[in-house]
């Protein structure tokens, strides 16, 4: 530093600055030491300025002191400026030649010191209510001079100086202006990431970082932090003057009609980046370049032209990629990988997702107009990150906090009582828009639904207690939160002889949830008997036909995570389907044959079988005492059949899968009062289905005994009812309904004569 250079008023400031530190115990003269020092030397002009201002040298001291404390004043000669003191000197020295000065005086380090808006000294400053405009207009008044005129011409001189780059303006967007107009996002955290891509910046050659991370972790959303912390010279000086901008490689290819045009485009580019050598091109996506532009064997890409100016450090780029992309794209590109150095972004935690969302959320209360509860933010990551599982944060809890403040703002502006404050249960909601899964606060019909599904599900299933109130208890611990969050809602294997309710339990489930029983997913295990069939399930592996579709289990579960998933028949299927259940049943995920996790967690699986059901069939029920009574042997006959469906079904499974499964439910036989009721059942479905072609009947009480009659078969359940409705109620009906004796708006008697069901009409009434 060569202080001759400085007049005595400014020299006397400085030898004041390092002497006032000395005193202090500090060793290193700042820019508040410098401040100091410019109000204790009498009769400056720096020293009349700040007087004139309300700041004197006594104030000044026992501000530094607050902050900084006494040291040790151990007298040593060993005492410097810091950076920024360097800095601000360096300033006044360009001050003093812009306003034709010879020497440095004490009112061009006073107005360094004030354009210093991160300094300490201006800190202090600030607490005065001292400004650098109230600074600058002190200056210009004591020495004759309009400095704002002055600064304007130096910068438009500056400008003039500047290269002239059109290309780049055209291609890319200069985000260095972005941050001067508050455009961008601030950056929350991530300060080891911040710190290498300056660390790899700041090197000599292959200056080159480049960004790899799953898509939403924040890679684009660094650099910007990058840009807004060069903008706030929060950076080291070599970065203070850098300008960094994001170069659009699609738009550089579109309308490039002739063979040449892009490579001559990109060419242009970077002469212009290497004749400002101040810029710092960021190219999102970086993986584009790999390719971009090339139309024939002799063409080149974008990558082979960028590879020799990077290796010779004449521009410096920063990219971002996924890491697929980066494996897919540039490893295997062995010359352009070396020249960039990979930095590998990581997903955030929750609790610096919550952080990143407090940091962000005044910029999205401003927008909507809304105020954003600590609440949902905690809501926003927890729910993202159990509910949306092909996704990372903090991209998805972002973009749930984003769209509940929109929901609030839409239902604000239909309705004055609501409150425009966004709580837990609108985030909620927003995830079950998102997901299909109602993951909001049970309100209290729901909650009543809940607690009646015994009653609902025997609307549908006669019988069956014990397999109703397993699935019931599953439904309700998934919806009061208590589940485990890493399995199924539930996982259950239905055993016991045919025609009992298995598979229709599992259709009146999806009913009572989602009010249809065709929203199930089911898998017929019978079409995937064969070994190569398990591919059918997940998707076919590369190079097969069926690669792209995906596979019949994984691709539906991706499209509607929350539902009933029924293997029906599942002892039909290969031994090899049954290891693809293992991960479901005890993690509750899938890899599909493309690589992506599919999330079963919010599912409930139901296994059916009729193992056993042959051997159940010829058992007898023989070696009861006479005294026994009804239920005493029904209960006997029960504990029999299925401790033998239960040996059976450890012959066929194998421990590990059997393990893994939450409850098996062996269905009872149904008796003599449940295929009664069975038939009230159907012939109420019969009823619905004519009165939707409005014709009404009245099926009499001996039509429904006949039917139990005709239709009972203890062996084979409630199928031969099924098929005696059909037989002796729905023939008939369809005969006369074709032959005009049954019309619309007719009312029917459904009775018995001569062993037959035989349909009436009721008279109108006139």
């Amino acid at each position: 530093m060569y202080f001759d250079k400085f007049t005595k008023s400014a020299q006397s400031v400085i030898d004041s600055a390092i002497q006032s530190a000395r005193d202090m115990g500090h060793q290193v003269v700042g820019t508040e030491h410098l401040l100091l020092g410019l109000g204790k030397v009498r009769d400056s002009t720096s020293c009349k300025i700040l007087n004139q201002l309300g700041v004197d040298s006594e104030y000044l001291s026992q501000k530094i002191i607050d902050i900084y404390g006494i040291g040790i004043n151990d007298n040593s000669d060993d005492i410097f400026l810091s950076p920024r003191s360097k800095d601000i000197l360096d300033s006044a020295f360009l001050y003093a030649d812009k306003f034709n000065k010879e020497l440095v005086g004490t009112e061009h380090i006073l107005l360094a010191l004030s354009q210093e808006s991160n300094s300490i000294a201006y800190k202090i400053l600030e607490k005065k209510g001292v400004n650098k405009d109230k600074v600058t207009n002190a200056i210009s008044e004591k020495i004759g001079i309009d400095i704002s005129e002055s600064k304007n011409r130096g910068e438009e001189e500056k400008k003039k100086d500047q290269p002239k780059i059109p290309t780049l303006q055209k291609y890319a967007i200069n985000l260095n202006e972005y941050a001067k107009e508050n455009k961008i996002d601030p950056l929350i955290g991530r300060d080891n990431e911040v710190e290498r891509i300056i660390q790899i910046l700041s090197r000599r050659s292959k200056n080159n970082p480049i960004l790899i991370g799953d898509p939403g972790v924040g890679k684009t959303a660094i650099i910007e932090g990058l840009v807004n912390k060069i903008e706030k010279k929060e950076v080291p000086k070599y970065l203070f003057d850098k300008v960094v901008y994001n170069l659009d490689i699609g738009g550089m290819l579109a309308g490039a009609k002739y063979r040449g045009e892009f490579e001559e485009r990109i060419k242009k580019v970077l002469e212009e980046v290497k004749l400002a050598n101040d810029i710092i091109l960021f190219i999102d996506e970086v993986h584009t370049i790999v390719g971009a532009g090339a139309t024939g064997e002799n063409s080149m890409d974008a990558s082979n032209i960028l590879k020799p100016v990077l290796s010779r450090g004449d521009i410096q780029i920063i990219g971002a990629t996924t890491i697929d992309e980066y494996r897919k794209n540039i490893e295997k590109d062995i010359a352009l990988e070396r020249r960039l150095q990979p930095i590998l972004i990581e997903e955030p935690t929750r609790e610096e997702t919550i952080k990143i969302l407090n940091g962000l959320k005044e910029k999205y209360e401003k927008h909507h107009n809304v105020k954003i509860t600590d609440e949902a933010i905690i809501a926003a990551v927890d729910l993202s990150s159990r509910y949306i599982t092909d996704r990372y944060l903090p991209d998805k809890a972002v973009d749930i906090m984003d769209e509940s403040a929109s929901r609030i703002r839409m239902k604000k502006e239909k309705s004055q009582k609501v409150k425009n404050v966004v709580y837990s249960d609108i985030v909620a909601e927003v995830v079950g828009l998102w997901t299909g899964i109602p993951v909001n606060k049970l309100m209290k019909s729901e909650c009543e639904r809940l607690l009646n599904l015994e009653n609902t599900l025997h609307q549908r299933v006669i019988g069956q207690d014990e397999a109703i109130n397993a699935i019931s208890k599953a439904i309700r611990r998934s919806r009061a939160g208590l589940k485990d969050p890493k399995r199924p809602i539930g996982s259950f294997l239905f055993l016991g002889p045919t025609g009992v309710g298995k598979t229709e339990l599992c259709k009146a489930l999806a009913e009572a949830n989602f009010g249809d029983e065709n929203q199930i997913i089911r898998i017929d295990m019978s079409e995937y008997m064969e070994k190569h069939s398990v591919s059918r399930l997940i998707g076919s592996p590369p190079g097969y036909i069926g690669y792209d579709d995906g596979g019949q289990l994984t691709e539906e579960i991706r499209r509607h995570p929350y539902s009933v998933v029924l293997f029906d028949e599942i002892e039909k299927g290969h031994e090899d389907v049954f290891n693809i259940l293992l991960q479901i049943l005890d993690e509750g995920r899938l890899t599909d044959s493309k690589g992506r996790t599919v999330d079963f967690k919010n599912t409930v699986i139901i296994m059916t079988s009729n193992i056993g059901a042959t051997s159940i069939n010829k058992e007898k029920s023989l070696g009861f005492k006479p005294s026994c009574n009804k239920n005493e042997i029904e209960e006997s006959s029960y504990k029999i059949m299925k401790d033998k469906i239960i040996q059976e079904l450890k012959n066929k499974f194998r421990p590990e899968f059997i393990n893994r499964v939450d409850d098996i439910v062996v269905f009872h036989k149904l008796s003599l009062e449940n295929l009664y009721d069975i038939v009230k059942l159907m012939i109420k479905q019969l009823v619905d289905r004519l009165k939707s072609m409005n014709i009404d009947i009245d099926v009499q009480k001996d039509v429904i005994e006949f039917i139990a009659k005709e239709g009972l078969d203890l062996e084979y359940g409630a199928r031969p009812l099924k098929r005696a409705i059909q037989k002796e109620i729905e023939d008939s009906l369809s005969y006369e309904i074709l032959s005009g004796y049954i019309n619309q708006g007719d009312n029917i008697i459904a009775k018995i004569k001569s062993d037959k069901v035989v349909f009436e009409r009721k008279l109108k009434e006139i």
